[in-house]
C-alpha cells in the first residue's frame, strides 16, 4: 500500500460515496458510486472493483462516522478498498471530508 502522502496519478473520473455508521447501506452508497446497482457484500464489492474498466478515483465523505461508531466494519471495508487499489493503479481511493457539506458530522 502507498504511503498517504505519496503522489499518485488520479484518474479524471471522481465519483463520491458518503458513508454512514452502517456497514450495509455503506456498502450500497460505495457500490453506486462505482456503478454497482443492488445490494452487495463485501466479497460482492470485491468483485465489482476488480471488474471496473474505467480508471476511477472513489471519494469518501463521511468516513470517520463509520471508521468511531464501527470500527470493525470500517477495517472490513477499508481492506477491500486498500485491496482493490493496490491491484489496479486505474482505481484511487481519497478520503475526502467528514461530510459533503464539509461540516462536522460526527
Amino acid at each position: 500500500m502507498s504511503h498517504p502522502f505519496t503522489p499518485v496519478d488520479v484518474p479524471e473520473k471522481r465519483v463520491v460515496a458518503e458513508l454512514s455508521e452502517d456497514l450495509v447501506e455503506s456498502l450500497a452508497r460505495v457500490g453506486g458510486a462505482v456503478g454497482f446497482e443492488g445490494s452487495a457484500g463485501l466479497d460482492e464489492l470485491t468483485d465489482h472493483l476488480a471488474a471496473l474498466t474505467e480508471p476511477t478515483t472513489l471519494v469518501l465523505v463521511g468516513w470517520q462516522r463509520m471508521a468511531f461508531a464501527e470500527p470493525g466494519a470500517w477495517a472490513a471495508l477499508r481492506a477491500v478498498l486498500e485491496r482493490a487499489a493496490d491491484a489496479d493503479e486505474n482505481f484511487v481511493v481519497l478520503h475526502g471530508p467528514i461530510s459533503r457539506d464539509g461540516n462536522a458530522a460526527l
